[in-house]
């Protein structure tokens, strides 16, 4: 489900949205956005330790897991709407399988990466290019990825992201031949994503 260009907060109210109407707890739906210019806060993060400079960018408690970290312009969000228990997963078998996800569809598009328990998000040489953050109630996923394809990666250095002062960030433009087509990336990501999720 693509919502196009939207506030950050509208996209989690739709996203709440569909698993409030949905009966059925082994359905799967994926929703894809780019979000307004809004840094957000993690249960873990505060506004004094982790918001470093002052600017007109919105700033947004939110309810998922983690620090601090910017959205806007050029980044894909991605908030998959799963019932883990319906389909067996572990919270730590869910974070894997996002990022499973995603270093594969950066492989796909010649970007080599990694991820690791001791360290939030997807790395590539270059620096950050993925996070995740995420909350879990009555057994549903809600929040999820933000993959850096396009855009300004200079509000990144505002916040301490992800708790990391001063962290290298990267983006798919940035790597020859990579896709940059929001539609596409989406696509790929979810059949990437979708195939996982089967095989679990």
């Amino acid at each position: 489900m693509n919502l196009g260009r939207l506030h950050y907060q509208s996209a989690i109210s739709k996203h709440a949205q569909w698993i409030e109407s949905t009966s059925d707890r082994s359905r799967v739906e994926v929703f894809c956005f780019e979000a307004e210019p809004v840094i957000t806060l993690g249960v873990r993060a505060t506004l004094e330790r982790d918001v470093l400079t002052q600017s007109n960018v919105e700033i947004l408690p939110v309810d998922r897991g983690g620090e601090a970290t910017y959205h806007g312009p050029g980044q894909l969000v991605i908030f998959p709407a799963v019932h883990l228990p319906e389909w067996n997963l572990s919270v730590r078998e869910w974070v894997a399988l996002l990022l499973d996800t995603t270093v594969e569809l950066l492989k796909q598009n010649g970007i080599p990466s990694e991820w690791s328990e001791s360290k939030p998000g997807v790395f590539t040489k270059n620096g950050k290019i993925a996070s995740v953050g995420l909350k879990v109630r009555g057994g549903w996923s809600r929040h999820g990825m933000a993959l850096n394809v396009t855009g300004d990666l200079k509000p990144f250095s505002q916040i301490r992201a992800c708790g990391v002062t001063s962290a290298s960030m990267d983006q798919m433009g940035r790597w020859p031949n990579a896709e940059t087509d929001f539609a596409e990336i989406s696509s790929q990501w979810e059949k990437i994503f979708r195939e996982r999720l089967t095989f679990v």
